[in-house]
């Protein structure tokens, strides 16, 4: 066997199990020739050991959603486990965990040694008892926008970790009535042209003392112009898509809505080298919802109807239709909100609110959609009261975070009731 083969069947041992075999190796006495050889086959076993550890923790430090998740859920996770290789990578879809409104999944991609690299696009679908379900990426746009194998810049979830949180938007299809049926499509591109950095935003920003937008906006079509492939941020195609022309025999309209892996096919900048896509099934899990169909409510400043409540064990929706009974109900820099509270007095946090229209709109219907935080909840509520409060900014010093006040409006608290 040669060298090479020993080295890739036992990869090199960590720092740690270094050290740990020298302190054994140390340790062993040398007093008699037989002894000796004892010793030799035995360092030589700890060696292959150790090595076969490495390679064991290698096989099993993959990504998870409990890795990310509250403990409590760990039971309801779906394991996965879809693996793929071809010529320029290896990847899996670890374990998900899905309710009936969402999906959080892990991944791992990393690339072949001493293939070209490559950009590769995930795009997730679902359907539920065969009705195609309307999936939104919630986060982890940098995967859906692409990913660079080798990895071009710092991965915050570590190296050769990708999760992505997608949620089931229901306004013009209906949401899951069944377990759903997930799939992620990747599109592997290989860049034809060379691939430069874009210095301007190399610090994680636009910097506009370096350069104007419009000159900025040029060097992406100068770039296109002399076949060449300009990143921003180190490792995005975004701006770079923007300016891409329009290729023959498709309208600006067309072009403009296509996914940005094929955008950037079609400009001949990549080639997709190849497509897969693996699926997985995730319960369609428990669910409460608002059970009338409209409910109103009229105070002094506003009336206000609810148009939807929504709940699972990971979160809320909420949507209320807002509307001023007269004008400067609320000042410019004051926003309305709504605290949510169950029955067992637990607050779900919001980061939604809305401020009526300044120019002339202010008595128009205004539309509050707010996401809650269900996770900390021990159990689904059979019904959620809402609490409305201003918060006001006020502004200080340059550079310093403006002052908040924050005034309740418990006279104008309001109870919505949830049913399966």
């Amino acid at each position: 066997m040669k060298l090479s083969d020993l080295k890739q069947a036992y990869p090199p041992v960590s720092a740690e199990g270094h050290a740990q075999f020298m302190r054994t190796l140390s340790g062993l006495k040398e007093e008699e020739p037989v002894r000796k050889k004892l010793t030799l086959s035995l360092a030589l076993a700890l060696v292959l050991v150790l090595a076969l550890a490495a390679t064991a923790i290698a096989l099993v430090a993959t990504y998870s959603v409990k890795d990310k998740i509250d403990p409590k859920f760990a039971d309801q996770v779906t394991e996965i486990n879809e693996k793929y290789e071809n010529d320029y990578l290896t990847l899996s879809i670890n374990d998900a965990l899905a309710s009936a409104k969402s999906l959080f999944v892990a991944m791992n991609m990393a690339p072949k040694e001493g293939a070209d690299p490559v950009f590769v696009f995930p795009i997730v679908t679902a359907e539920s008892k065969g009705q195609q379900l309307d999936v939104d990426i919630e986060s982890g746009y940098e995967v859906y926008d692409g990913v660079w194998l080798p990895e071009r810049t710092e991965n915050l979830e570590g190296k050769g970790n990708f999760s992505l949180d997608l949620a089931i938007m229901e306004d013009l299809m209906p949401g899951a009535q069944d377990d759903i049926t997930w799939t992620i499509t990747f599109h592997v591109l290989k860049p034809n042209w060379p691939v430069e950095e874009d210095p301007h935003t190399s610090k994680g920003y636009f910097d506009r003392e370096t350069i104007t937008e419009e000159a900025h906006k040029q060097l992406f079509l100068d770039a296109y112009k002399n076949k060449k492939i300009l990143l921003t941020y180190g490792d995005t195609t975004v701006e770079y898509g923007a300016y891409l022309p329009t290729p023959e025999g498709i309208t600006d309209e067309d072009f403009i809505m296509m996914r940005q892996w094929e955008r950037l096919v079609r400009s001949g900048a990549f080639n997709e080298v190849d497509r897969v896509s693996r699926s997985f099934v995730t319960p369609k899990g428990e669910r409460k919802d608002f059970a009338d169909e409209k409910q109103s409510f009229d105070f002094a400043d506003y009336t206000l109807q609810v148009d939807k409540v929504s709940l699972t064990p990971l979160e809320m929706e909420a949507r209320f239709t807002v509307t001023a009974k007269h004008k400067n109900v609320l000042e410019k820099n004051e926003v309305l909100y709504f605290e949510a509270k169950t029955e067992d007095g637990t607050i779900i946090s919001t980061g939604s609110g809305l401020s009526f229209g300044k120019s002339g709109q202010d008595t128009e219907p205004m539309a509050f959609i707010g996401l809650y935080d269900t996770k900390p909840l021990k159990e689904l509520p059979d019904e959620i009261t809402f609490v409305p409060y201003i918060k006001k900014s006020t502004p200080t010093a340059p550079g310093q975070n403006p002052t908040t006040e924050i005034t309740y409006q418990p006279e104008n608290s309001f109870t919505v009731k949830v049913g399966q």
